[in-house]
Parts: structure tokens; sequence; C-alpha cells
């Protein structure tokens, strides 16, 4: 187990260190790649009295932040949904559109060769279409019940990594840092939040089966279900 955290950790500091590196410069544009990295050194400079400020914070006062927090990015999630609603092109759309038809009952797997060609598509086809069936009980319309389905998944991953955090690591000033992140940047409001696809309930599954594997230790055998959902 001690391998295999070290593992993930280095190999999730590769990753962001690409992220960064790629993000800080940008040769086509160089006043832009001035200011992301003036701000970058600011906030380089912060950190030292940010670490010190949060580390000064009882867990209980942490949680409390947290919940501030996840409060202020679901109201700037909902606003988004209402005044910048997204489009759906491409694969999203087909999905979405065969979702549809099977909610009513009116299947069309056979009028492209799309999930033919593209089968790990059909069981996310499936599995939303029984989504739709339920809000349709209710008169909810398929916008709403995607953007209720994506605030379902995207929070739940938030939450979920912001509690992983709290419990796995000592300090409070990750656990912060990481609540900025999800507040501040784009990751909350984009992509996951505007387009429902296979990539947000894979990110999920993949914290769960981290909170599974690192707890696994610590839990019975037989109650290896309750140890990804015991923080």
């Amino acid at each position: 187990m001690k391998y295999f955290k070290q593992f993930f950790i280095i190999s999730l500091v590769m990753s962001l260190m690409i992220g960064i590196i790629s993000n800080l410069f940008y040769p086509q544009n160089l006043s832009e790649t001035l200011i992301v990295s003036a701000l970058s050194l600011g906030i380089g400079f912060c950190l030292p009295k940010f670490a010190c400020w949060a580390n000064s914070l009882s867990k209980s006062r942490v949680s409390q932040i947290i919940y501030l927090v996840m409060g202020l990015i679901l109201v700037i999630q909902l606003l988004i949904l209402i005044f910048f609603p997204a489009t759906v092109y491409h694969d999203p759309f087909r999905v979405l559109h065969e979702a549809e038809l099977l909610s009513h009952n009116h299947p069309d797997w056979d009028n492209s060769t799309y999930f033919w060609r593209y089968s790990n598509n059909v069981p996310l086809a499936y599995f939303l279409s029984l989504w739709l069936r339920l809000t349709n009980v209710f008169q909810i319309s398929t916008n709403a019940a995607l953007h209720i389905l994506s605030l379902f998944f995207l929070d739940g991953f938030i939450i979920l990594s912001l509690k992983t955090c709290l419990n796995f690591v000592k300090s409070h000033t990750q656990v912060l840092a990481l609540a900025l992140f999800f507040l501040l940047g784009p990751f909350a409001y984009t992509y996951y939040l505007q387009v429902f696809y296979s990539d947000l309930p894979i990110l999920l599954i993949l914290l769960l089966t981290f909170n599974l594997l690192a707890r696994w230790p610590k839990s019975k055998k037989t109650q290896f279900v309750s140890a990804i959902f015991y923080f």
C-alpha cells in the first residue's frame, strides 16, 4: 500500500507539472505568458502566509470553510446553467439523443453505425435513459434532468475530493488550497458542468476506487463497500 500511494502521488505530481508548464508558457502570445507568470509568482509569494493562516485553523473551522465554498460553487453553477447554457455537439449529443428515445421506448440503434463503432457508449446511453425515465415521471425537461445529473456527479466528485484530502493530509493548507482551486478555477463551471458525458462518472469512480484501496487495510474484508463512504 505504501508503494501504491507513492506511485499515485508521483504520477499526479508529474501530470500537474506538465499541465503547469504548458499553461505558463505560450509562445504564440508573449503578453499572456507574462501575465500568467506574474500571477503565478504573486500567488507563490502569498503561499507562506496562506499556509500559516490555514494551519492555525481547527478542523471544525476548516470544515465550515469547505461548506461555505461548496455553497458558493453551487450558486455560481446554477447561475451558469441558467444564463450560459452550452450547446452539445458530437458524441455527447448522440448519446443524449439515443437516451431520450430509449426513455420513451422508441430505440433507434440501427439508424447509424455510431454505437457499433463506439460500443462503450451503449451502457452510458442506457443508464442515462433510466434517469430520463425517472425525471419524465415528474415532468422535468431533458435539459433540467441533465443539469441535475451533472450537478450530482460534479459536486459529488468535488465533495469527495475535499473529504479525501481532509482525511489523508495532516496539513490544512492543501485542503483549503484544493477548495480554492475548485472555487476559483474553471473545473466546476465549464465542460463537466455544461456537458454530461462519460468523463465525469469515470473520474468519480476512480476517486471512489482510490478511497476503497487506501482504506482497505483498515476495513473488514466483508465490509469493503462501506469503506468507500467511511470518512
